[in-house]
């Protein structure tokens, strides 16, 4: 009885939204013509996970404090770029809200927004009030200009069922081990039970941000912008930065795992996690993130990869009874090995960096560890916050050809005063790009699971995608991965399905064919 209400529930849902994305169609298309001046500001919204409410909210405050300034808003749930190459003659919009990837790709079109870093917002240089090191990765390193600012933020890591792990007694996991155990156990409980909730469901991109967070921890994050960047031993440009040092396709399997980095080992990880029979919920590989989040929120699952954009995306279907949270991105166990420790001792140090209570036996093992390999400890602290943001992949940036570009740069600096972040931490509950000079905000009447990420995002070192390299906005590249490696793991019974070294050959053989192509398509390659 419960699954047919469920899937009658589930089918609303998606009918409900067929509905909405068709009277979103016909109201882009009775768009009327705004005036193109210089006080009139054209905006267009990407409406991802923040939503509209937000925006529409500033816009009101800012008109008031601006009265001679004209605003006119567009948006909608797809990336909007809008034809750029147009020249104006087209496209009139001013300042641009969205996600634009290959932002390097089409400088040419956009103004350089590095005199903005230096005026005052709130008494403070606006540079002051955004992540310095986000910023610095943001530049364009050929010319050394900016032309995006983040205009959102997120923590990312694995959103989990809160009510099912507090029945269970499901400790969070500090490491990465102690995540496969609690996974092994649920999957027992789904085979004595068909009705309890599958470990995993995906939306199999989202699983790109544990990826990354445990290959920068393996690596440590510099290193992990280095392999951004195709640097291999100092050099940059190498494929043997993508192919764990083999430079041929012969080399591949005769590297030991052990020596292939940070990226084969987070692979192994995750192939550990969803591989197994009935880790993963049934048919997740063919959904897409708003129906993996929906079947998510009616407790099918136990975990899924995840941003703190979740609850307020999916707001419509959350209730007083949904208690998700945010867990920390647990530690890559195969550090142990490598900082000469054991997985016991990799936990007992987590446990202690999160402030959690030792007893008399874990405190007695801390001291020695601390005593005698004071590296590791050190090392262990660094990284142990290491999340996943998507806030690089939030592009504002205004046209070099905008008409009314000196209020668009106006409106900017007042999206990121502490007036305007204060309006969007009210309507969204999420944690925001910049901070206010004020502090944090009052979280009162704020869900668990967004104070959580709040908390989170505040002690979080950041990591993120950086595609500064030709080979990202020339050669067509956008990821580390070019075959979705959680798709393939959790292919089952599927031809397409891999195992760990299938894959990571698979993986390596495609960059080594195509090496020369993207260097050429880049610009990079030797006497183009």
């Amino acid at each position: 009885m419960k699954e047919r209400k469920r899937g009658k529930w589930i089918a609303k849902i998606l009918a409900v939204a067929l509905v909405l994305g068709m009277v979103a169609g016909v109201a882009v298309g009775c768009k009327k013509p705004t005036p193109n001046t210089e006080s009139d500001l054209e905006i267009a919204l990407w409406e991802a996970g923040n939503g509209r409410e937000f925006m529409d909210r500033v816009i009101e405050a800012f008109k008031k404090d601006h009265p001679e300034i004209n605003v006119y808003l567009s948006s909608n749930a797809d990336t909007q770029t809008g034809d750029l190459s147009s020249g104006g003659k087209i496209n009139s919009i001013d300042l641009y809200f969205t996600t634009m990837e290959n932002y390097l790709g089409s400088k040419q079109y956009l103004e350089p927004l590095n005199d903005l870093l230096d005026d005052t917002v709130d008494g403070v240089t606006l540079e002051s009030k955004l992540n310095g090191d986000i910023l610095d990765r943001l530049v364009d390193p050929a010319d050394g200009k900016l032309y995006v600012l983040p205009w959102s933020t997120s923590v990312n890591g694995l959103v989990y069922n809160a009510t099912v792990f507090e029945q269970r007694g499901y400790e969070l996991p500090r490491t990465t081990n102690e995540l496969k155990s609690l996974v092994e156990d649920a999957i027992s409980k789904k085979d004595a039970d068909s009705s309890q909730p599958s470990p995993f469901l995906h939306y199999a991109e989202y699983w790109n941000y544990l990826l990354f967070a445990w290959q920068a921890q393996y690596d440590g994050v510099e290193n992990f912008y280095d392999a951004w960047q195709f640097t291999y031993n100092g050099e940059t440009n190498r494929v043997e930065s993508m192919t764990g040092g083999a430079s041929s396709i012969d080399q591949i399997e005769q590297i030991p795992a052990d020596e292939r980095g940070g990226r084969y080992k987070s692979l192994e990880v995750l192939y550990e996690l969803i591989s197994p029979a009935g880790a993963v919920y049934n048919g997740t590989n063919s959904f897409d993130h708003t129906t993996s989040q929906t079947i998510f929120l009616d407790e099918r699952a136990l975990m899924m990869p995840n941003g703190s954009w979740v609850e307020n995306e999916m707001r419509q279907y959350v209730t007083d009874d949904t208690k998700i949270s945010l867990m920390k991105t647990p530690v890559i166990s195969s550090l142990a090995p490598k900082l000469g420790i054991t997985e016991n001792q990799l936990s007992i140090i987590v446990k202690k960096i999160d402030g959690l209570e030792l007893s008399a036996s874990e405190q007695s093992l801390y001291d020695s560890i601390k005593a005698n390999k004071p590296d590791a400890v050190s090392y262990i602290e660094s990284i142990r916050n290491v999340a996943f943001t998507e806030q690089t992949q939030f592009h504002a940036f205004i046209p070099n050809y905008a008409v009314a570009k000196d209020a668009a740069k106006e409106f900017l600096k007042y999206f990121y005063s502490d007036k305007a972040l204060q309006i969007s931490y009210n309507a969204t509950h999420m944690p925001q790009p910049a901070k206010m000079t004020t502090g944090l905000p009052d979280t009162t009447g704020w869900s668990d699971f967004s104070k959580t990420c709040l908390t989170l995002h505040e002690d979080t070192v950041m990591v993120f995608k950086y595609l500064t390299n030709p080979i990202f906005y020339r050669g067509g590249e956008k990821n580390l991965y070019y075959n979705q490696p959680a798709r393939i793991f959790s292919a089952s019974g599927s031809a397409d399905r891999k195992n760990l070294n299938e894959y990571w050959k698979l993986e390596c053989t495609y960059w080594l064919q195509n090496w020369d192509n993207l260097l050429d398509l880049a610009g990079l390659k030797s006497g183009s």
